[in-house]
């Protein structure tokens, strides 16, 4: 089920000293609602699964959603983040995890990503739509889609 009722959108910084930050431009609210047909990876069960929100110019600051236990193919999200963007020429990168539960054997696995430009949603208001996931860099090879309000 989508949840229609949460607000997000790319917030200006009027004042670009706020907090000391004279790079900061704005905030991107990120609403995630689902994924759909990604790669059910783990062989014993539903696979637990996770998202990770980047900016490409800044790939070590991530945010995580919640685990969702048991979220196989299809996992429900239904959850705010916020980041700061200070590139507005920038892209969103979201990718799908799969939790490993046995960590000394095996890490978390990445089932596929999604780019999204942040240019997308400059001056657009809210944006609510299903982006492509992909499972390699290399060429597009489809892995599902995430549905992401910004």
């Amino acid at each position: 089920m989508d949840v229609f009722n949460q607000s997000s959108r790319l917030l200006y910084n009027l004042n670009a000293d706020m907090e000391g930050d004279s790079k900061f431009s704005g905030i991107l609210e990120i609403y995630i609602h689902h994924a759909r047909n990604i790669h059910n990876i783990c062989i014993y069960d539903n696979q637990d699964v996770y998202a990770k929100f980047s900016l490409t110019y800044n790939p070590d600051e991530t945010l995580m959603t919640k685990i969702i236990n048991g979220g196989g193919k299809n996992p429900e999200f239904n959850e705010s983040l916020v980041m700061k963007v200070t590139q507005l020429d920038a892209l969103l990168k979201c990718e799908m995890w799969m939790l490993s539960r046995a960590k000394n054997y095996m890490e978390d696995q990445l089932l596929g990503f999604a780019l999204v430009p942040i240019s997308l949603v400059v001056g657009k208001g809210k944006i609510c739509k299903d982006f492509s996931i992909s499972s390699t860099d290399l060429f597009h090879s489809p892995a599902g889609t995430v549905k992401l309000r910004q």
